[in-house]
């Protein structure tokens, strides 16, 4: 697979060097310099049981850190696990930085942490899906959640929560759900940081067996894998397929029709 843009290996990268000790002594310590730039190709080998991930790391709703902690807790101690962040931000140094720093207090893990800033083509984005076991959110929130739609659409289980907007197409059949409660917060756009609304907190023990729970199912159990793959497209083919979407775009047209045409008429 082809990333046109800056790859970060957990095992290519000295974790030491973005420890909470250095950054009191050093101050941050800068990216690594040979992860190659924005506009320029590398290449990307995946192997083992890879979850996947695409996000806005500045965005507080997806919550990247209890995604990485839990992951690196639970597979410590395995070699073939795999979690790919592909981030979708125009500038994702400051986030980069701060998730290297969280990795460096996760270690020492034997499981394998990949960020990904930077373009793929749409070839490649579907490599990157094929490749996936695993799609992952680990949001306090969501209005919609696209990335996880697109790879449920195509068959992928999905390690998720299932509030929100993702009530509407998560369940027990195609997706490990991680348990989660209500809890005060705050609104991301007010400046007075007022506790004024609700989002959801995900259960960290329950995110843990998530992942192992989805791990043993895709070395162990082929014939449950495939009946979540199969509710997965099924169930998302069902909430947002083009037919779907025509069908309920048609059916608001000709009810709306007689309004829009005697608004037309009297104008």
């Amino acid at each position: 697979m082809t990333v046109r843009g800056r790859i970060f290996d957990s095992r290519k990268i000295d974790l030491a060097l973005y420890s909470s000790v250095r950054r009191r002594e050093q101050g941050r310590a800068p990216l690594p310099t040979d992860v190659g730039d924005r506009n320029s190709d590398r290449e990307l080998a995946l192997d083992g049981v890879v979850y996947t991930s695409v996000l806005c790391p500045t965005d507080g709703r997806k919550n990247w850190f209890d995604m990485i902690g839990a992951f690196c807790w639970a597979f410590r101690a395995i070699d073939d696990a795999v979690l790919v962040l592909k981030l979708t931000h125009r500038d994702c140094g400051d986030a980069i930085g701060a998730m290297l720093e969280e990795l460096a207090k996760l270690s020492p893990f034997r499981c394998r942490v990949v960020l990904i800033d930077g373009f793929l083509s749409d070839d490649d984005y579907f490599k990157l899906a094929e490749i996936t076991d695993f799609t992952v959110n680990t949001s306090t929130g969501e209005g919609q959640c696209l990335p996880l739609m697109e790879y449920m659409s195509m068959g992928k289980p999905a390690v998720a929560p299932d509030h929100t907007a993702m009530e509407d197409y998560v369940d027990a059949d195609n997706a490990f759900i991680v348990a989660s409660s209500l809890e005060c917060a705050r609104w991301p756009h007010d400046p007075r940081g007022v506790f004024r609304t609700r989002r959801y907190r995900l259960n960290f023990e329950s995110l843990m067996k998530a992942y192992s729970e989805s791990y043993d199912v895709a070395k162990n159990d082929p014939e449950r894998y495939a009946r979540m793959s199969e509710s997965a497209y099924r169930k998302l083919g069902e909430h947002c397929s083009r037919a779907v979407v025509l069908k309920k775009f048609n059916a608001f047209l000709f009810e709306t029709a007689p309004a829009r045409l005697e608004a037309s008429l009297a104008s």
